[in-house]
């Protein structure tokens, strides 16, 4: 069906604990000294907070490293299939959010995704063939519904595809969570 390993999308790390003939979606830790890996439920989690720079008014920050990498198996081959997001650019009121809220919400709206694309490549209701644009799309979603619950409405906060501009922070997205 599909396996995950989120944490390289550049053909670095080898999948090795789930196998060929699994038929659920596995999201995967790349292996480490010693071997190991996390379980499912635990991993493609990012977590932490990011350093922002102050400009006017709002908290500014840059992500990388953000995405995940699908591989839909048949016939103990796989087909990779990256959702690499790139940098993204994200702004938050610096009146109406801290740098750990601002943090908190980014982090939910991507783990939240990730798990609701793992969980719709097994069920079939996510085609392989358009998981980056629902990864987006479900990004986006997640994203707005969590800053209202956190108190930030309209444009208060709000994130863009690309790089930031000007002297802005820049995080690696981390995913070594416990």
């Amino acid at each position: 069906m599909a396996r995950f390993d989120r944490n390289d999308w550049h053909g670095q790390t080898e999948i090795s604990s789930c196998d060929e003939n699994t038929t659920d979606a596995c999201l995967e830790e790349p292996p480490q000294g010693g071997g190991g890996g996390f379980s499912p439920e635990d991993d493609s989690k990012i977590c932490g907070t990011y350093s922002f720079t102050s400009i006017g008014n709002s908290l500014t920050t840059e992500i990388r490293n953000l995405g995940m990498t699908a591989i839909k198996m048949s016939l103990f081959q796989g087909e990779v299939i990256p959702v690499e997001l790139g940098p993204m650019c994200f702004n938050f009121s610096a009146n109406l959010a801290s740098s750990v809220s601002a943090s908190t919400i980014i982090n939910e709206a991507f783990n939240s995704t990730t798990l609701e694309i793992q969980q719709g490549l097994n069920n079939g209701t996510i085609n392989a063939a358009n998981i980056y644009i629902q990864f987006k799309n479900k990004f986006d979603q997640k994203f707005n519904t969590l800053k209202n619950s956190f108190g930030l409405p309209g444009n208060s906060a709000g994130f863009s595809y690309g790089p930031c501009f000007g002297q802005v922070t820049i995080n690696t997205a981390n995913y070594l969570c416990l």
